[in-house]
């Protein structure tokens, strides 16, 4: 039977392993949602064409459509890219609100 000091040692040690897994998953998860729209929508729609639309708050379903209709016409991203860009546009946060400019700003 295994002595409590090696019992402690060994969880230690599957916590240790636990938290450095996530910890790289969680950094892998790729570019923020501002990056990610300025590189896979910006490269071809100007910002003025995209903000727009979401400010609208086109929903899910709708950004979806959209991300397809997209990929047809040759946006190279990924399901994963696709899944988070419908999300990062229906759900925009603070940084890709930023990313925008105002009403009064725009051309």
């Amino acid at each position: 039977m295994k002595s409590l000091h090696q019992r402690v040692l060994f969880l230690n040690s599957i916590l240790f392993v636990l938290q450095v897994l996530l910890t790289n998953q969680t950094s892998a998860a790729g570019p923020d949602c501002q990056e990610l729209i300025q590189n896979k929508c910006a490269s071809c729609h100007f910002v003025k064409y995209i903000c727009p639309k979401i400010e609208q708050g086109k929903g899910t379903l709708s950004w979806k459509w959209t991300i397809n209709a997209m990929v047809k016409e040759g946006l190279t991203a990924t399901d994963q890219e696709q899944d988070r860009l419908v999300k990062c546009l229906a759900e925009p946060d603070e940084k890709v609100k930023a990313f925008c400019p105002s009403k009064e700003q725009r051309p």
